[in-house]
Parts: structure tokens; C-alpha cells; sequence
């Protein structure tokens, strides 16, 4: 993710101060970059929601969390994942905040378990080099999904499909 940032215009100040990236493997190189418990769920999620706290009450805004189901089916037992899951889908709807669930196919029952949570569902695969994005929940239109250069930075569009 970071190796864009000066594509974005992101610089690493501001990249230090708005971006949190938990890393479960390795100690901490960068200010961004946060430590958590592998072995402890409830210890992760607590330093994650304090860093949420820190981070919103320092912008004022709402966080946009991105979580990597995979990686929590990995980590920690199906029981304890979705736990995690179901505290953050809990506080990110108090929040206001916004929540992404990233996986591949093959963690279905945690994604079962997300899919209850979730007010939307979006499905993103591709097909002969096309990027296509379509709502499941609501459903949506299939969209075919095109990088837009013109503006100095990388700028989605997306074209319906009929």
C-alpha cells in the first residue's frame, strides 16, 4: 500500500498520522505500522480499537478499517475470529465508521459469518483482464472497473455492463 503514496501525493507525514497497518509477523519499522498479538484476539482487538480511538479523535473523522479475513482465519480459531468480527462490526456501525472485509474463496464460514454483518456486499473478480465489480447485497448492475490516469493519480471509473 505504501509504495503508492507518492503516486497519491500521500507524503509520509501524512501517511504517519492517518494509516494504520497491523502486522502480526514483525516488529514495527515505521510509525504507521502497528504491532499486534497473534496469539491473544482480545488483546489485539483492544490495542486496534485504542488506535481506532486515537485516530478518530485526532481527525474528527470516522475510520475506514480494512481486515484481511484470510489472514484471521490463519491466525486464530473460527470461534475467536468471529467474535473479533462480530465486536468490530458492532462498534463500526456505532461509529459510523466504515468497514472492508477482504477475502479469497475457501474461508467460507467466516465469510458466511461477515456476510449477516454486513449492510452491503460487493463482489470483485476478473475476467479476461477486466477488472468487474457487482453488488450482491443490494444487487447491483455488473460494472466493469477502469484505472483513469488523466488526473496525476490513479481515479476508478466504472462502466455499467449490460
Amino acid at each position: 500500500m505504501t509504495r503508492f503514496d507518492e503516486r497519491l501525493g500521500v507524503t509520509p507525514r501524512l501517511r504517519d498520522a492517518l494509516v494504520r497497518i497491523g502486522v502480526f509477523t514483525q516488529e514495527p519499522e515505521a510509525p504507521h505500522v502497528l504491532r499486534l498479538d497473534p496469539d491473544d484476539p482480545k488483546m489485539t482487538h483492544r490495542i486496534w480499537c485504542e488506535e481506532k480511538t486515537r485516530l478518530a479523535s485526532s481527525t474528527g473523522q470516522p475510520t475506514l478499517k480494512i481486515v484481511y479475513l484470510d489472514g484471521l482465519d490463519y491466525l486464530w480459531p473460527r470461534d475467536q475470529a468471529r467474535r473479533v468480527l462480530d465486536a468490530e462490526s458492532a462498534q463500526t456501525k456505532n461509529e459510523g465508521s466504515l468497514l472492508l472485509l477482504l477475502s479469497h474463496p475457501g474461508s467460507e464460514e467466516l465469510e458466511r459469518n461477515a456476510s449477516n454483518l454486513s449492510n452491503a456486499q460487493i463482489e470483485v473478480r476478473s475476467e479476461q483482464g477486466v477488472f468487474l465489480l457487482q453488488g450482491l447485497q443490494p444487487r447491483t448492475q455488473l460494472h466493469a472497473a477502469e484505472m483513469d490516469p488523466e488526473a496525476g493519480y490513479p481515479r476508478l471509473t466504472l462502466t455499467p455492463m449490460q
